[in-house]
Order: C-alpha cells, then structure tokens, then sequence
C-alpha cells in the first residue's frame, strides 16, 4: 500500500514537476524580485560566428535558435521518468476470495462413441477448487444414455464415475445424443460422426533439431488418402511399446482445407525421443470436427505457462449443456500396422 500511495503521489506531481523551469532560473526569478539579480550572473562570452556555417540550412538554425528545444533534454528525462512511474502502477494487492467448492463445482464429462470394436464410454468428474492439487473426484450415480436414430442405449457405472455399453457400435454419418441425469440436473450433447482416414503405413525419419543434442528425436510419418470429403478434421495419437500418449501437445491435429482428397506421402505427425535399440510403434487416426479441433487447440494453449499479455487461465469450453465442461464425440478410428523402429538405422 506505501509503495501504491507514493506512485499516486508522484503522478500527481509529475505534470506540475515538468513544467517547473530549471531550478537556476528559478532561483534568478526570486533574486531579482529581491535586488540581487546579479549575484548568479555569469559573464557573456561572445560567440564568433563561423563563416562556413552560412551554407547551413534554415531548419538548423531554427532548431538552434529555438528555445524550448534547448529545454528538451531536461523535459525527456522527466517524461520517462512518468513512463516508469506509470508502469508501477501495475502493481496490485492481494485479494482473497472466499468461495464455496460446492457451489460452483461442475459436471466435467469425457464420452465417445467409435466404430471400433470395443465399449462406447463416458466418464463423469466434478471440478475442484483452483487451489487442489488433486484428482477430480468421480460422479457416481448418474443415469447416462446415447441415443441414436431413435434408439437409446443405456450405459452401466462399472467403476466409479466410469460408464460403458457394449450394445451398439457407431456408424459413419450417424448423429449421436448423449443425455446425463446427475444430481436433479440433466446435460446433454450432440456429435456426428465424420469419415475416417485410412491409413496405409507409417514411417520414421530423424530428427536433427531435438534437444538436448545427445538424445535421439524421431518424426513419425504417416502414409494414405485424404477422403474427397472438404473440410475434413483428424485427430493422431501413437504408441510407443503399446502405451498410447494421453498428453495433449503430443496429439496431432490435422486439416486437409489445403489439400483435400490428396494421398499424404509422409507427414509428420509426432516426434518422439528415446535411447532405446528399438521401439514398437503404432498411429491412430480420429475423425473429428472442427469444434473439437479448437476444443484441443484451446486445452493445449491453456496448459501452457502464461507469457507477457497472456489471458488468465479458465476452464475450456466443450459442448456440453447446462455449464458442464468437457466434450461428447462421436469419431470414427482407424489403426496402422505396428512397426519396429531401429536405432541403428538412423544413426
């Protein structure tokens, strides 16, 4: 607060201050009011003009001349002076705000449904205060159903917060509702789910910009066609030894509005590090829409650390309704074949 209160005073004055003459002149002003102006009077000495300074322009001699443009040096140094002083005005005091967890906790939902064989899931979590440093706590006990073209397929809670149906399989083209009832209150949400890209084989290439210098980097490059389809969205994940990266930033998001209906002919899509003789490596391709695409986009942004002029961190919006936060999606998936990378290869 002292350090606020002398910046205020000094912005107060600072617009007096520059406008204050030089404190000789001042000191003159006051001298000759009493009679002894000659006391700080220095001799003039006079200055011969050089005759080859006569070709000099107009403009110099005016800005020589010119007597609020001697005073400039003095009313710069003040000026940024104020510069500086505004700058630590910045400054701010600690706000403590008293808020209760429960009453702004949130629904936060992570669903899919695929055409792969395997469990359509949706898993249910509550927010937690800013402060926590800890796992969302699940939402038990909520009934969860995804309708489609008329048909509603109920999902069983197999663990806590954990919901699954193996009563159906997703389709091309279909559109799916997801419906949550949850403590009184209901949430839904749609997705369509988009055409897949197929892929035909992955490869790899080093990578000789990775740091630190001494680790190996590798792009993983993907091969197949482009659906004729415009505007299309993919979502690549990979798996190093059978362990998919859950990590957002190691996600790949790709859109051919360049380049629709082209085969890709290696394209990177992920660079991974290791020192191991060999890695099993395998790519999947996620059919995604757009609003998902920046659903990723704004997640990744938002778990970066913040830089100058960065935006507070906030809670990502999905397409959930009723204020619940995550995303529904309805994709279609497709796997590579899983291949062997040899580091004595790219050495």
């Amino acid at each position: 607060m002292l350090i606020n209160s002398l910046y205020f005073v000094a912005l107060m004055l600072l617009p007096v201050i520059i406008h204050i003459p030089f404190p000789g002149k001042l000191i003159s002003k006051v001298l000759r009011k009493m009679d002894m102006s000659g006391t700080l009077k220095k001799a003039a000495v006079p200055v011969v003009p050089d005759q080859s300074d006569a070709v000099k322009s107009s403009f110099h001699r005016k800005m020589t001349e010119t007597r609020n443009m001697r005073s400039f040096p003095r009313k710069g140094v003040f000026l940024m002076a104020g510069i500086i002083l505004l700058s630590g005005t910045s400054c701010i005091d600690d706000i403590e705000l008293k808020l209760d967890p429960e009453q702004y906790s949130r629904l936060v939902v992570q669903g899919s449904v695929t055409d792969a064989d395997s469990a359509q899931t949706v898993i249910l979590t509550r927010t937690i205060p800013y402060d926590r440093h800890e796992p969302n706590p699940p939402a038990t006990g909520a009934m969860v159903t995804i309708e489609v073209d008329g048909t509603s397929y109920l999902l069983e809670e197999v663990s806590p917060g954990y919901y699954e149906s193996r009563d159906f399989v997703g389709q091309v083209g279909s559109t799916y509702i997801l419906n949550i009832l949850y403590e009184d209150e209901t949430y839904t949400a749609t997705s369509t789910m988009q055409p897949g890209f197929e892929l035909d084989s992955i490869g790899f290439k080093k990578f000789t910009m990775g740091w630190p210098a001494d680790m190996p980097h590798y792009e993983i490059l993907i091969y197949g066609q482009d659906p004729p389809e415009p505007d299309d969205f993919f979502l690549f994940k990979h798996a190093i030894n059978g362990e998919w990266a859950d990590t957002l930033y190691k996600w790949s998001i790709y859109t051919d509005i360049f380049n629709n209906g082209e085969y890709l002919e290696g394209e990177s899509i992920a660079i991974i590090e290791s020192r191991a003789d060999s890695l099993e490596v395998q790519v999947m391709a996620m059919s995604i829409g757009e609003d998902y695409a920046w659903f990723i986009n704004d997640a990744i942004f938002n778990y970066m650390p913040n830089m100058f002029f960065s935006p507070p961190k906030a809670n990502v919006k999905g397409n959930l309704s009723n204020g619940a936060f995550g995303f529904f999606l309805a994709t279609s998936v497709h796997f590579s074949e899983k291949r062997m990378l040899y580091r004595v290869n790219y050495e």
